[in-house]
């Protein structure tokens, strides 16, 4: 999808995983990791948290064993927006994710920056 569509498919994989996240069957952030991992999606945790932000690694992301990109160009749009949907849902407001790490870019993990 990354290489067929405009924008890489963005705009179509953040709706797609928003909706995954906002019908996840989920009350709190600890569910949402657990389910996260529980479907395969990878491995997520919390390495920093405080009144306005929350980042979350995930490891064994969809995108491990990709080849490489050299662009820094981040591809791992519908893990963060399934976890923006969620969060809305959970939360009951608006926040919004951000890719900041990916694995095809070279980091050990992929993580996102939820803005609170």
């Amino acid at each position: 999808m990354n290489q067929g569509l405009p924008l890489g498919g963005k705009g179509t994989t953040v709706t797609i995983g928003r909706k995954i996240g906002e019908s996840l069957p989920v009350q709190s952030i600890e569910e949402l990791l657990h389910i996260f991992e529980e479907l395969k999606i990878g491995i997520p945790r919390i390495v920093h948290s405080d009144e306005r932000r929350i980042n979350i690694a995930v490891d064994d992301c969809f995108c491990k064993g990709l080849p490489s990109l050299e662009d820094e160009k981040m591809v791992c749009d519908l893990e963060g927006a399934i976890i923006e949907g969620a969060l809305c849902k959970i939360l009951g407001r608006r926040v919004s994710v951000k890719e900041i790490k990916c694995n095809v870019t070279g980091h050990e993990h992929c993580e996102y920056e939820v803005k609170l």
